[in-house]
């Protein structure tokens, strides 16, 4: 998982609504550095209720569903990328390659 990503996006739900929070890194990093930044991240603004099974943010905002990280193929120097799309809930991943 040495591949680099350079933004993540976080999916809350509030009352059956999505919201998608987009976040760019000031750096490239690695999908494995995403991955713990997206866990650590969650760690510091939701608290998870095991009642409930859900990780409900702290502001009241809805709860945490899941989060991707992303590579931006425009600041990738290879003629090939990779998007990864990533869940948090789920800890798995899909790989798409595109020519």
């Amino acid at each position: 998982m040495e591949e680099l990503v350079h933004w993540m996006m976080i999916y809350l739900s509030n009352d059956g609504v999505l919201t998608k929070i987009p976040l760019e890194f000031a750096r490239a990093m690695t999908l494995s550095e995403c991955m713990d930044f997206a866990a650590d991240h969650r760690e510091a603004v939701a608290t998870y209720y095991d009642e409930v099974n859900r990780w409900i943010m702290d502001d009241g905002s809805g709860d945490w569903v899941g989060s991707q990280c992303y590579q931006d193929p425009e600041r990738v120097n290879d003629s090939w990328y990779f998007n990864f799309y990533l869940t948090t809930t789920a800890r798995s991943f899909i790989i798409i390659f595109v020519e």
